[in-house]
C-alpha cells in the first residue's frame, strides 16, 4: 500500500466522519426548534426548510461524492470543494468561523486530490 492509497482511505474515513456531524448538526437543530413551548407552526416549517436547505442537502451531495469518489476521486475532490466554496459564501463576513465551516472540507478535497492517479505518458 503506497502513500496515494493509505491518503484515499483517509480521505473517505474523515469525509464520512464529516457527514456523520453535519447530520448530528441538523439533528440539534430540529431537536432545539420540536421543544415543548414552540408551538410557532408557521416558524417551523419555515424553519424546517432553512435546516433541509443548509444541513440535508449539502449531506446529500457529500454521501453522493464519497461513494463516487469511492473509485474516482476527481468527484469527492469536486463535491468537497464546492462545499467548502458555498462554506464561504455562507460565512461571508464572519471570518472567524472560516475554518471551521470550510476548512475540514477543503482538507479532504486536497486528501482526494492527492489519491488520484496520475496519467503517464
Amino acid at each position: 500500500m503506497n502513500t496515494k492509497d493509505v491518503v484515499g482511505w483517509v480521505a473517505r474515513v474523515w469525509g464520512m466522519i464529516y457527514a456523520l456531524m453535519l447530520a448530528g448538526g441538523w439533528l440539534d437543530e430540529m431537536r432545539a426548534r420540536t421543544e415543548p413551548g414552540n408551538s410557532d407552526l408557521p416558524a417551523l416549517i419555515a424553519f424546517d426548510r432553512y435546516a433541509i436547505l443548509t444541513h440535508l442537502l449539502p449531506l446529500a451531495i457529500l454521501i453522493a461524492g464519497i461513494a463516487i469518489g469511492w473509485k474516482r476521486p476527481f468527484w469527492g475532490a469536486i463535491a468537497f470543494g464546492t462545499y467548502a466554496a458555498l462554506g464561504v459564501v455562507a460565512v461571508w463576513g464572519e471570518w472567524i468561523y472560516l475554518p471551521l465551516v470550510s476548512g475540514p472540507a477543503l482538507l479532504i478535497a486536497g486528501m482526494y486530490v492527492w489519491s488520484m492517479p496520475r496519467r503517464t505518458k
